[in-house]
């Protein structure tokens, strides 16, 4: 029992939380599995409720969105506010989008958390 709380919260703090820092790997998974159950949900509601019902499901799905990236952010020890990119023309996103997709991480401990790529150092290291 005890091990579904863990895991119950370890689920809330990844998904929900703003807090901590985000690997890329991480980030893009989360990010797949949140619009997977957001288009399995969207399909579901549609069909039994009408469309209208979807519109409850755009809160949550924007708030874990955040949550992901700025998470991602801060692996690159940037804050929260870069998110606000995005409104910028063309030009915006894609800097965006580049910085959170495809630029590794700060190496190594920055102001918000440890680096959480070497949590789970390669079993090959050698130090």
């Amino acid at each position: 029992m005890s091990s579904a709380k863990g895991n119950e919260s370890a689920m809330k703090e990844l998904f929900l939380s703003f807090h901590g820092r985000m690997s890329r790997s991480s980030f893009w998974l989360c990010a797949m599995l949140a619009w997977a159950a957001f288009v399995t949900l969207f399909v579901g509601m549609d069909g039994m409720f009408g469309h209208r019902a979807t519109l409850l499901l755009y809160p949550p799905l924007f708030w874990v969105l955040l949550a992901l990236m700025t998470k991602r952010l801060h692996d690159r020890n940037k804050r929260g506010a870069w998110i606000l990119l995005v409104a910028i023309p063309i030009f915006g996103p894609l800097v965006l989008f580049t910085e959170l997709g495809f630029l590794r991480g700060s190496m190594g401990d920055n102001r918000f958390g440890a680096d959480p790529v070497e949590s789970f150092p390669d079993y090959q290291t050698v130090r």
